[in-house]
C-alpha cells in the first residue's frame, strides 16, 4: 500500500491547523454571548426571604441521624517532641446547635478539632470519644461528615452551581434523584446569598471570577449540599469582613435547625457574630480549658471569677484577653493566665456535685446510629462516581476548547514531524522509530497531563476522604 505523499501531509497539516483557528474564532464569539448572559443574570434581585422561613426546605431533618460527640479527658502528644499540645478537655458537641473553638495562637484549636474528626495522625490520642452516648470514632461515620477546609479548595474553572451541584451528587445518598439534588444545591446557593453568581465561574489568579468572600462560601456550601449530621469547619470566616462572615454563619445556622452538629475553629469575632454561636469553648495556652457552655453564659462565668468586661469592649475580645492575662483579677495581685485552668476544673467538680446540674451539659441524650441507618445515607457506587468524574472533565475540557484544540494540533504537528523523518521507511528502522514516536507523543502528552494534575491535586485530596 503506497504512502501519502510529503504534499498529501502538509495539506493535512494546513487544514487541521486551518480548523483550529476557525474553533478559536468561534469559541470566542460564543464567549461574548455567555458573558454578557452572565452579567445579565448577575444583575438580577435575589429572593426575597420572609422572616422564619425555611431556607432549605428541601433538606431532610437529622432525626435519628443526629451526632452528639461526647469527649472525657481529651488529649494529644505530637510524635517527634512528645509535646503535649491538647491536656484533658472534657465536654460535648451537641446536635442542632453551632460551639466556636476560640483561643489564642498556640491554644490548640485546630488540634481538638483534629482528633475529634480523627485526622490528627500526628500524635497520640488519649482520652476517650463517644457518639450518641456509645465510644466509638468519628471516622466510623465519614459518611455522615463534612470537612471544610481553610484553604477555598475547588475547580476554579467551574460556575458556583456546578461545582455545588456536583457535590450534591456525590455526597448525598444513592438514591436522591438529579432533581431532589438540583432543589437542594439551589436551596443552599440561596442561604449562602449566591443566587446572583451562580453562573459565574470561581475563578483564579489569571481568570477574573467571584469575589474572595463569595468564594469562601462556595467552599462552605460544598459540604452543605451534602446535608451532613456533623460539619466542621476550620476558620471559615478567616479573610473576610463582618458583614460577610455575619451572613455565612447565618447560613450555618439555617443548617443547625435541621439537627446537623456544627463545629466552627476560628479566632477573636465580632460580638454580633459570637451572639450567633450556641456553645463556645475557650483553650489556653496547651490546650486546656477555659470555658465550655453556652456563649451567653460566658460573661456571667468571667465575671464570677472577678473579671468585669470594660464598657465599649468587645466580651468576645475580652475572652482573649483574659486567657491571654492582659486583665487582672479583682483582689488577686498574683493571677496568672494558667490559673484558669484550675479555676474551671473546680467549676466543673462543683458542677458535678449539684444534683440539680449534674450532667446537664455532657450527657448526650441521641441513641446508637444503626448499620440500617447507615446504610441509607450511603453515597453513590465506584461506577456511577466514575461515570461523574468523566462528566466532569468533559465540562472542563468544554471549557477550555482552546488548550484542549492546542493539545490536540501540538500532537498532529509532534506525527507530522516524526512521519516527515521516517518518509522512506525501512522495516530494520523500527525500533529507532518506535523510540521517536513514544518520546514525542510522551513528551506532548504530559505537559496536559503536568497541567491538570498540578491544579487539581488539592481538590483530588479533599474529594478523596470527605469528611475526614
Amino acid at each position: 500500500m503506497d504512502r501519502p505523499s510529503y504534499y498529501a501531509s502538509i495539506k493535512f497539516l494546513v487544514v487541521a491547523m486551518s480548523i483550529f483557528f476557525v474553533s478559536m474564532a468561534l469559541h470566542r464569539i460564543s464567549s461574548f454571548f455567555r458573558s454578557r448572559e452572565r452579567e445579565r443574570k448577575a444583575n438580577l434581585p435575589p429572593p426575597k426571604r420572609s422572616p422564619g422561613e425555611d431556607l432549605l426546605p428541601n433538606m431532610s431533618e437529622k432525626g435519628d441521624l443526629r451526632m452528639d460527640v461526647e469527649f472525657t479527658n481529651l488529649g494529644l502528644v505530637l510524635n517527634g517532641s512528645k509535646k503535649k499540645v491538647l491536656n484533658n478537655v472534657t465536654g460535648c458537641l451537641k446536635s442542632g446547635r453551632i460551639t466556636a473553638i476560640m483561643g489564642p495562637s498556640g491554644a490548640g484549636k485546630t488540634t481538638f478539632m483534629n482528633v475529634i474528626a480523627g485526622k490528627a495522625s500526628y500524635g497520640e490520642t488519649t482520652g476517650s470519644i463517644k457518639i450518641n452516648g456509645f465510644e466509638d470514632r468519628v471516622a466510623n461515620y465519614s459518611t455522615m461528615c463534612g470537612f471544610v477546609p481553610q484553604d477555598d479548595t475547588m475547580m476554579r474553572d467551574m460556575t458556583v452551581e456546578e461545582n455545588l451541584l456536583f457535590y450534591a451528587r456525590m455526597r448525598l445518598p444513592k438514591d436522591t434523584t438529579n432533581a431532589k439534588c438540583r432543589e437542594i444545591t439551589q436551596d443552599v446557593i440561596n442561604t449562602l446569598g449566591l443566587s446572583h453568581v451562580q453562573h459565574e465561574p470561581i475563578g483564579d489568579e489569571t481568570t477574573r471570577g467571584i469575589s474572595g468572600g463569595q468564594r469562601k462560601r462556595v467552599n462552605v456550601g460544598m459540604e452543605m449540599v451534602s446535608n451532613p449530621s456533623l460539619l466542621f469547619l476550620d476558620e471559615p470566616t478567616s479573610g473576610l469582613d463582618s458583614a460577610t462572615s455575619y451572613e455565612l454563619l447565618e447560613a450555618l445556622k439555617e443548617l443547625a435547625k435541621k439537627g446537623t452538629n456544627i463545629v466552627v475553629v476560628l479566632h477573636q469575632p465580632s460580638w454580633q457574630l459570637f451572639q450567633l454561636f450556641d456553645d463556645v469553648l475557650l483553650l489556653g495556652k496547651g490546650g486546656c480549658t477555659v470555658y465550655l457552655g453556652a456563649s451567653g453564659d460566658a460573661q456571667e462565668y468571667f465575671e464570677k471569677l472577678g473579671f468585669e468586661c470594660p464598657d465599649r469592649v468587645n466580651p468576645a475580645d475580652f475572652y482573649m484577653d483574659v486567657i491571654a492575662g492582659k486583665y487582672p483579677r479583682r483582689n488577686d495581685a498574683e493571677f496568672e493566665s494558667k490559673d484558669l485552668f484550675g479555676m474551671w476544673a473546680e467549676h466543673e467538680t462543683s458542677k458535678r456535685r449539684s444534683p440539680a446540674r449534674a450532667g446537664s451539659d455532657v450527657t448526650c441524650k441521641v441513641g446508637k446510629i444503626s448499620m440500617e441507618q447507615m446504610k441509607s445515607v450511603e453515597p453513590i457506587g465506584f461506577f456511577k462516581s466514575y461515570g461523574m468524574y468523566v462528566g466532569r472533565t468533559v465540562l472542563q475540557y468544554n471549557k477550555h476548547k482552546v488548550t484542549f484544540l492546542s493539545d490536540v494540533l501540538m500532537q498532529l504537528v509532534a506525527g507530522g514531524v516524526v512521519g516527515g523523518l521516517y518518509m522512506n521507511f525501512q522495516f530494520k528502522e523500527i525500533n529507532t522509530m518506535n523510540f521517536m514516536l513514544g518520546l514525542v507523543v510522551g513528551l506532548t502528552c504530559s505537559l496536559a497531563e503536568l497541567r491538570v494534575f498540578g491544579a487539581e491535586r488539592e481538590v483530588f485530596w479533599r474529594e478523596s476522604s470527605p469528611g475526614r
